[in-house]
């Protein structure tokens, strides 16, 4: 199963929204194509598809004239809740290092998008 095969949560493309929005471009050509209303990223609950998450991005780039600085301003915005369950099994207490987390982190994000697939058939 591909990474690209499964729905993922709002808070990534929320955070693509909140930048545009803080650098004054027009959300509504953001959101252009993407088949997302912007209310729907206020709702954890909501799915999106990697093509909607993608389709915004480009049009971001479209937007921002891709500066080089732009996944530098972006990646600073992101924080671990972002990533979801995964994202705060890399900041967990355990006696490994960090380092050594991001192989079981791998694994468990794996047997995530499995579960959540299979759940859904």
């Amino acid at each position: 199963m591909s990474f690209w095969d499964f729905k993922r949560g709002p808070a990534r493309t929320r955070l693509l929204v909140d930048y545009a929005r803080a650098k004054g471009f027009s959300l509504a050509e953001l959101l252009k194509g993407a088949g997302v209303a912007l209310a729907q990223l206020d709702d954890p609950n909501t799915e999106l598809l990697a093509a909607q998450e993608l389709r915004i991005i480009s049009n971001l780039l479209k937007l921002t004239g891709a500066p080089d600085q732009l996944g530098i301003d972006l990646g600073l915005r992101y924080h671990f809740s972002a990533y979801g369950v995964w994202g705060f099994g890399l900041i967990l207490p355990s006696g490994r290092s960090r380092i050594a987390r991001i192989p079981v982190a791998a694994r468990h994000a794996m047997s995530l998008g499995r579960l959540r697939i299979t759940a859904r058939r």
